[in-house]
């Protein structure tokens, strides 16, 4: 065997490694996700924002480095109620969204997928663009302009619902908004 066939062996093993490993991650973090939303854990955090409680990724910050913090921190969401509030979580979704949070919160591919159609089937895409001003703003200039505003989910979710004072009026659904308002900000 060559050098050179040696090498790309070993480049191609490299790569296809890499590529695993992307798709795993990918993999835990739609699953996190969809579990963030269904435990109600999406209702106070966001991934890269405060809300009610921290952004997620300030989580990371916090524990990254920190060898018993999975530990100490999934203790505290299986015993809420002390100085986090009472979840509806089974102990194997807090398994899945410990280690996500500790290892660095990654956003999810399918939630970007289910927020965009519900844009889409709202008619939202009419005026709106990821990353550039069409009729209206372009959703990465919401989310950048309400990056440190707390309350700005249930505002943009009230400005939905009552759309025609400051937003043309469209017909969307609470449940396509419960998914549209927090994937707006979280770009």
């Amino acid at each position: 065997m060559s050098v050179v066939t040696v090498f790309f062996g070993i480049a191609l093993a490299a790569a296809t490694a890499a590529v695993q490993a992307a798709t795993q991650a990918e993999k835990q973090a739609d699953k996190a996700w969809a579990v963030a939303q269904k435990s109600g854990c999406t209702r106070c955090h966001a991934i890269d924002r405060a809300k009610v409680g921290p952004a997620w990724q300030d989580l990371h910050q916090k524990y990254q480095g920190d060898a018993g913090a999975q530990a100490r921190v999934t203790a505290k969401l299986k015993n809420a109620g002390m100085d986090h509030p009472e979840i509806k979580a089974y102990a194997r979704d807090v398994d899945v969204l410990i280690p996500w949070i500790v290892a660095g919160p990654e956003k999810s591919q399918e939630a970007f997928k289910q927020g965009y159609k519900r844009a889409e089937k709202a008619g939202c895409t009419k005026c709106h663009t990821l990353d550039s001003r069409k009729g209206g703003p372009a959703w990465k200039d919401i989310a950048a302009k309400y990056k440190t505003d707390r309350g700005a989910e249930t505002r943009i979710d009230e400005k939905l619902k009552n759309a025609g004072l400051n937003h043309p009026a469209i017909e969307i659904r609470d449940k396509d908004r419960k998914v549209l308002v927090p994937w707006v900000l979280s770009l």
